[in-house]
């Protein structure tokens, strides 16, 4: 199984950037994460600060890339079902209320993100598709990418 293969998410409807189209977006962690594949509800789980740690009881580190561009329309519109001020709001309540300590640390772009993945155990982040620093892998999501290449159907 090669670790390096690239993630095309599922669409539920209104999923707008998992849309059939030529753009692509990884999950991508750092290599002491100890899974191969997790579900869209257990991602989702982890962008809403809801399971803030793997199943091996390592602390979930999510990165986000903090300019706008289809890594973080995916991470915040698509996958929360927010907007960037909901986003925002929804995470200042979350360390308000003691749910979380701090909201995911943002990144300038795709290479600070995946430098930032690299550097910090239990790190996850999306970015588009391209090359990847040594440390890190790609993580399946409901079975995509699988070997056929054909597209995981909602």
């Amino acid at each position: 199984l090669m670790l390096t293969l690239l993630v095309l998410l599922a669409t539920p409807p209104g999923m707008g950037a998992f849309a059939d189209d030529d753009r692509d977006i990884m999950v991508v962690v750092h290599g002491s994460v100890q899974l191969e594949e997790m579900s869209m509800p257990m991602l989702r789980e982890i962008i809403l600060g809801q399971r803030r740690f793997w199943p091996s009881g390592e602390r979930v580190e999510l990165v986000v890339e903090a300019t706008p561009g289809l890594a973080r329309s995916t991470f915040v519109e698509d996958l929360s079902g927010m907007t960037e001020a909901q986003f925002q709001h929804y995470w200042t309540s979350l360390i308000f209320s003691h749910r979380a300590t701090r909201p995911p640390r943002a990144a300038p772009d795709r290479r600070l993100a995946l430098a930032l993945v690299n550097a910090i155990p239990g790190a996850l982040t999306l970015v588009e598709k391209g090359s990847l620093p040594e440390n890190v892998r790609v993580l399946r999501v409901d079975g995509w990418p699988d070997e056929t290449g054909a597209r995981l159907q909602p």
